[in-house]
């Protein structure tokens, strides 16, 4: 059960990640002063369209981003041209 709670935990940290720059992006566009009301409505646009709201934050999001297999890192970029 353990092994589980890692997991978990990141996904609760990347929903409330996922909140809370909606809520920002709506207080910024709309020049609202209350961060509650935005947070509510950052909830309810995720919940309406919850596809196109975790695929614009994962392609976003340098840590969920899938790594391509042709894609190299900076070091085996170096060692290759060295």
């Amino acid at each position: 059960m353990n092994e589980y709670h890692g997991r978990i935990f990141a996904l609760l940290l990347a929903a409330a990640n996922i909140v809370f720059d909606y809520a920002k992006v709506r207080t910024v566009v709309e020049d609202r002063r209350s961060m509650l009301v935005a947070l509510l409505a950052s909830c309810r646009f995720i919940r309406n369209n919850p596809a196109g709201a975790i695929a614009c934050m994962r392609s976003t999001s340098p840590c969920l981003r899938q790594r391509s297999p042709c894609t190299r890192s900076s070091r085996q970029a170096a060692a290759a041209s060295a």
